[in-house]
Formats: C-alpha cells, structure tokens, sequence
C-alpha cells in the first residue's frame, strides 16, 4: 500500500515540475518573439501598415456626454508577425494597448493604463488564447511612487479583469480598423 501512495505523489510533484517548467519555456519563447518582433518595429521594417481613428461618445460622470478619441494601427512584420497598437480614451482613464501575434495567434499584450488613481503598465503572456502569465507594475500611483513587477495571474479577481479589457480592446481595435 505504501509503494503505490508513493509513487503517485512522486508523480504528481514530477508533472507540477514539468508544468512550472513549461510556463517558464513558453514565456521565455514569449519574449523572445516580443524582443524580435519589436526590434522590427523600431528599425521600420514593416511589410505594410494600416490606420483609423474615430470617437466614441461616454458619459462624464456629470451627466454630458463627451467624444473620446480612438484609434488604432495594424503592422505586419516579415516571419508572420504584427502588432496592433490601439490608443483609448474615456472619462479619467486612457490606455495605449500592443497586442502581438505571430502567425494570426496573439501571444503578448502590453498596455500602459492611466486613471486618476495613477499609471500602469500591464503584460500578458498567452498561450493557445488562455493568460499564461499578467504581470502588473504600478508606475505611478496615488502615493507618488511605483511599485516592481507583481504577478498577479493566480489573483481571480485580476486574471478576470486583464482577460475582459483585452478581449475588449482587441474587438474595439478590430472595430477601428474595419
């Protein structure tokens, strides 16, 4: 009876060590593409880029209505991949958002936010269209300073918000750029 209870629970740790490692790998293979997708984008070797604005009426929290500003950039890069940057706006809040996708598949997106209460950078790693990895950095917020790197991915509450304001940014950008 003992051998078997030992041996599942050897395999068990072994499997969450193969897992770990595997998300490891994949946002290492994350970061690799970013860093060359985005060395492309610096040195303007687009093979084709396209752009749209338009605005989107929201209410001011005093009962106007305001036209915010949106727009939105797709860029196709050589080797599959492209970037769409978006920029939003909206009642105290604004966000620049990157998506990056190689091959038609997103696998990162970086957003800087910024409401009254400060300014964020916000990173997250896919895998296969589920948040492998967020990341969260406040770079200024209330109390006047930043914060480093959280992970914020086992956080329900955040892992939800993250994949609800990138899914809707991309259909919003997509929208843009129809």
């Amino acid at each position: 009876m003992k051998k078997p209870v030992l041996f599942l629970l050897i395999s068990l740790i072994s499997v969450c060590q193969l897992f770990a490692q595997s998300t490891e790998d994949r946002v290492s293979i994350i970061r690799m593409n970013f860093n060359k997708v985005n060395s492309m984008e610096v040195e303007n070797q687009s093979t084709g880029c396209k752009s749209a604005e338009r605005r989107t009426i929201s209410n001011d929290g005093f009962g106007e209505n305001i036209s915010y500003p949106q727009s939105s950039t797709q860029c196709k890069y050589p080797g599959g991949y492209k970037i769409i940057t978006s920029k939003f706006e909206g009642w105290e809040w604004g966000a620049t958002v990157k998506f990056y996708f190689k091959n038609d598949i997103l696998f990162f997106v970086f957003s800087n936010y910024t409401n009254v209460m400060g300014l964020y950078e916000l990173r997250t790693y896919y895998n296969n269209g589920r948040v492998l990895r967020f990341l969260s950095k406040d770079v200024y917020n209330v109390e006047g300073y930043g914060t480093s790197n959280r992970d914020l991915t086992k956080n329900s509450e955040d892992y939800n918000w993250i994949s609800e304001f990138n899914e809707e940014k991309l259909s919003q950008s997509y929208k843009i750029l129809k």
